[in-house]
């Protein structure tokens, strides 16, 4: 098994330290970015093909070596909130567990909203 960074914040590390300036245009920016990251890393982490990336497909990756630093936080993310992506696309009639692309566009939404 892969050790993970001994790091209280690596579930955040994915979002490209420059989301830390507060400049709405440039959050915005940002935000994008983080979106298309997400969307880019999605078939990646669909392990058997479904349409969902579920919690066993997140564990899997996290204990393997397939993936780099970058990748690891974002499925670390993925894991740590699942619930909250997953009840973002409440349209969704879901057989499992996993997060599909509608959620993950939904739930970019709702931050997109707050901002």
């Amino acid at each position: 098994m892969t050790s993970l960074p001994d790091d209280d914040n690596f579930d955040t590390r994915w979002l490209h330290e420059s989301t830390q300036d507060y400049e709405l245009s440039t959050v915005i920016k940002n935000l994008n970015a983080v979106k298309e990251f997400a969307y880019n890393s999605f078939d990646r982490l669909d392990l058997d093909l479904n349409g969902f990336i579920e919690a066993n497909e997140l564990t899997q990756l996290i204990e393997g070596n397939s993936l780099d630093n970058r990748e690891k936080s974002f499925v670390l993310f993925l894991l740590n909130n699942r619930e909250q992506i997953t009840q973002a696309d409440e349209t969704q009639n879901r057989p499992n567990d996993g997060i599909s692309r509608a959620d993950l566009e939904q739930y970019f939404a709702l931050l997109a909203n707050l901002l």
